[in-house]
């Protein structure tokens, strides 16, 4: 096979598990298993071609995070996974983690293209989607069903419905909002804005230029979690890039531009967008951080009494260290203590571990960043870390960075 066949097939196999890894609705159907397993399949196939041509590249630092997947695998299966069919499928969702590790930054660079240039088409969809909802033309568009796939969506009565590749929450048969929050092809808009997050951050590191669909997206999701990382994203520009801090100007400007719309536009709207943006979930946040003066007072507002009652019961048993492998369905924790409850203390450190050997590559600069942006999905969204994707992008933002720092190079001795 020619090498541009070989590099064709590699990234496509790459974005196809990396997508796949995210969770995206159609794996949401009895073939997941067999999807999972297929996507691990090609990069394997992909990564046994590009060592037959010399084209892997071993250094002690990949060497670390290889191992350091390898024993966070290990641990996963020995703590959620029943029986050998569990963990086969389990080793195809990690093993393509530890194949990439290896794949020079140029193959990595592509991957990540296809990866950005389908997330911006997925944005578009989700910004097009919202318009209609909007405007009323939603109710003309055709859409499928899909139930509940996590226990906080069932227990809300919350469903999904796809039009095209684009997922929109419902509940009681009607949209879960007048402006329903962009989801993407996910579940969450919370986890969206996470995945849109990281690429507006990738970006800034690689100095690409920032897709505005990107940007339009992550807001319409209603989420911090975005804000949150495309100011870090933002910053780093300024600081880092140094782009000075004319932009502040542009930002006020921008801000002054959505007061000036917000208060043109209909009260109807302007109270849903008041309780998306702040009363939904910030105010109780807010509010809970004042009054207890505590982190976890306020990231108690994330979570149900039973997975409190849970969390206190578990830190005085003997199961704290290994966790309990198995939580009741009932309970909803999302931050680092229901990564604890899960896999204990010694899945959180295993954790961080793991996140640690992804950031080896990074200047200093870039680290801080990118600890930043881990320190928020800790805090509110932990039960990613229990999958690939979040440590693959860290790792592929640091990658980002070398390869571009290395094409402006040869450009330059040009």
């Amino acid at each position: 096979m020619q090498m541009n066949l070989v590099s064709g097939f590699s990234s496509l196999a790459g974005f196809l598990w990396i997508f796949t890894a995210i969770n995206p609705f159609y794996l949401w159907n009895p073939l997941e298993n067999r999807l999972t397993t297929l996507v691990g399949v090609l990069v394997v196939i992909a990564t046994l071609f590009l060592y037959n041509r010399r084209k892997l590249f071993f250094t002690s630092k990949r060497l670390l995070l290889a191992f350091s997947v390898f024993v966070f695998f290990a641990y996963l299966t020995w703590r959620l996974d029943d029986g050998i069919l569990a963990t086969a499928i389990r080793f195809f969702i990690f093993s393509p983690l530890i194949l990439l590790a290896f794949w020079r930054n140029e193959l990595l660079y592509k991957v990540y293209s296809l990866f950005r240039n389908v997330i911006i088409f997925l944005a578009i969809g989700s910004c097009v989607i919202a318009i209609c909802a909007v405007t009323g033309i939603i109710q003309y568009l055709p859409y499928y069903e899909l139930e509940a796939q996590s226990n906080v969506h069932e227990m809300a009565g919350v469903t999904y419905r796809v039009y095209g590749c684009i997922v929109v929450t419902a509940k009681g048969g009607f949209l879960s909002s007048v402006i329903p929050r962009a989801c993407g092809p996910l579940q969450e808009p919370g986890h969206f804005a996470i995945i849109l997050g990281f690429i507006f951050l990738i970006d800034r590191f690689a100095r690409n230029s920032i897709s505005k669909w990107i940007v339009i997206c992550g807001m319409l999701t209603f989420s911090i979690n975005f804000v949150i990382l495309a100011g870090l994203g933002e910053l780093y520009d300024m600081m880092v890039n140094k782009v000075g801090w004319r932009k502040l100007k542009i930002y006020l400007s921008f801000l002054l531009f959505c007061t000036i719309i917000f208060f043109s536009l209909d009260e109807s709207l302007q109270a849903q967008l008041s309780f998306l943006l702040y009363e939904r979930n910030l105010e109780q946040i807010v509010g809970s951080f004042i009054s207890t003066n505590s982190l976890q007072g306020a990231l108690d507002e994330r979570i149900n009494q039973t997975g409190a009652y849970y969390y206190e019961q578990f830190t005085h048993s003997s199961k704290v260290i290994s966790g309990l492998g198995k939580l009741d369905s009932e309970v909803v924790l999302s931050d680092y203590r229901g990564l604890i409850l899960l896999l204990g203390y010694i899945g959180l450190i295993l954790s961080v571990i793991l996140a640690y050997t992804a950031l080896l590559g990074a200047k200093f600069r870039q680290g801080i960043f990118l600890i930043c942006a881990l320190f928020l999905v800790y805090l509110h969204r932990a039960w990613m870390m229990h999958q690939p994707y979040i440590y693959f992008l860290i790792f592929i933002a640091i990658c980002m960075y070398n390869y571009s720092i290395y094409s402006k190079r040869v450009y330059d001795s040009k």
